[in-house]
């Protein structure tokens, strides 16, 4: 605890968002020496510090990052502008188009394949979802953008690209995807 409050303030005092106090504990958390992959299910039955504390905190950092996206979020739907198309575009075309290519470079430079029962539809969803962004760009636009009409349109982006992730959702259904 002692840690991780001499770690938050740091942060603080750095003149960094509070929310990224406790990122530079991750590293020394104690760990199990393998892992079976993030999603893997033989993860639920590793009992290291790391895997209890991330089993723990699932739920309370879902509605944490719900009431934080309420609060923080304070979205004008007025605010439309070109900077609600450019986050868009940025989101919705940028980072799957990046997502793609860089699992393709990988393949091709390194020789890396896709993990066992993982095919490019299935990469391709992972990489449509990605494009919802909020609670990590809300908190870089504050130093991003000199704030006003730009700000709130920008946010007003981040709020529509969550409708990502249902359409995400809805064409893994239709493709009949996992």
């Amino acid at each position: 605890m002692v840690a991780g409050a001499l770690c938050w303030a740091g942060v603080v005092l750095a003149g960094l968002p509070g929310a990224l106090g406790l990122l530079p504990m991750i590293p020394v958390i104690p760990h199990a020496d393998r892992a079976f992959g993030l999603f893997a299910e033989a993860e639920e039955f590793l009992h290291d510090p790391l895997n209890r504390l991330a089993h723990l905190l699932v739920r309370p950092v879902i509605v944490v990052l719900f009431l934080f996206g309420l609060t923080r979020g304070g979205i004008d739907l007025r605010a439309f502008a070109p900077t609600t198309i450019t986050v868009l575009a940025a989101l919705w075309l940028g980072k799957p188009l990046g997502m793609m290519l860089g699992a393709a470079l990988a393949a091709r430079v390194f020789g890396v394949s896709l993990p066992a029962g993982v095919r490019v539809p299935d990469l391709a969803i992972v990489a449509l979802i990605s494009g919802m962004g909020f609670t990590a760009p809300v908190l870089a636009l504050e130093t991003a953008l000199p704030g006003g009409g730009m700000a709130e349109a920008a946010r007003l982006g981040l709020a529509i690209s969550l409708i990502a992730g249902g359409l995400a959702v809805g064409i893994a259904r239709l493709l009949r995807l996992r």
